[in-house]
């Protein structure tokens, strides 16, 4: 991964990542095996990045 953002408090954030290296759904994973249920957009949303081979995945945390 290249950038989180997470705020906990407004249960929001955003990941920034290679697919070439990982997933969206193993972000989902991830964060669920640290405690928490994430809602991701759909994988691969291309966002505002400088590198065009980095995908933007944003997320809504709830903890169980």
């Amino acid at each position: 991964m290249k950038f989180i953002r997470v705020s906990l408090e407004q249960k929001l954030g955003y990941v920034k990542f290679d697919p070439r290296e990982t997933t969206a759904e193993a972000i989902r994973t991830e964060i669920y095996n640290m405690g928490f249920r994430a809602s991701l957009s759909a994988p691969g949303e291309q966002a505002d990045n400088t590198d065009s081979n980095l995908s933007t995945v944003y997320i809504q945390v709830h903890s169980y």
